[in-house]
């Protein structure tokens, strides 16, 4: 004798696996990480973190369309042992091409940066994690203020950002 299975209950059933399965959400962040998140489109615009230390201008033309940028300050693991700890942003989406480049921005404090380093050599440095190598790149067209407490760059892409103290 054969079994038969009402619509109801199949639609039960599915609900059921559904609601069994994990998120398949792309969120790269966890819910501990303070994040923000904001659209940037055409019009340019401009991201700054939680902590107000990172600041992301983006010019008209660099976004074809509407998209969210979000970033959060990067765990200990993903900094470079020249990194400044508390200075290291990861901003998503990293594979997203833009049309221009956008200015990065980090502000710290001159007296506390990094005791005993030569602090004109703070840079700006991204990783490039889409390379096979994931080689760290300076920011282009570098700018220092130490008495205003901030390093100024370019790029081309998202991703990893740090404030370190550039090898000779």
């Amino acid at each position: 004798m054969r079994a038969s299975h009402s619509p109801q209950a199949f639609y039960i059933l599915c609900t059921l696996l559904v609601l069994a399965l994990p998120s398949c959400d792309s969120d790269p962040f966890g819910p501990e990480d303070p994040v923000i998140r904001q659209t940037v489109g055409p019009q340019g615009g401009i991201v700054q973190s939680e902590d107000g230390n990172l600041t992301l201008e983006f010019p008209a033309g660099a976004i074809l369309q509407p998209t969210e940028i979000v970033c959060r300050r990067a765990s200990e693991h993903e900094i470079p042992g020249n990194g400044v700890q508390t200075h290291a942003y990861d901003c998503q989406p990293e594979a997203l091409q833009l049309q221009a480049r956008v200015r990065v921005r980090i502000r710290f404090d001159p007296e506390t940066v990094c005791d005993g380093c030569e602090k004109e050599k703070l840079r700006i440095r991204q990783r490039d994690r889409l390379q096979q190598q994931q080689q760290w790149n300076d920011c282009g067209q570098h700018q220092l203020n130490l008495q205003q407490g901030w390093a100024e760059g370019w790029t081309q892409r998202l991703g990893l950002l740090v404030l370190v103290i550039a090898e000779a």
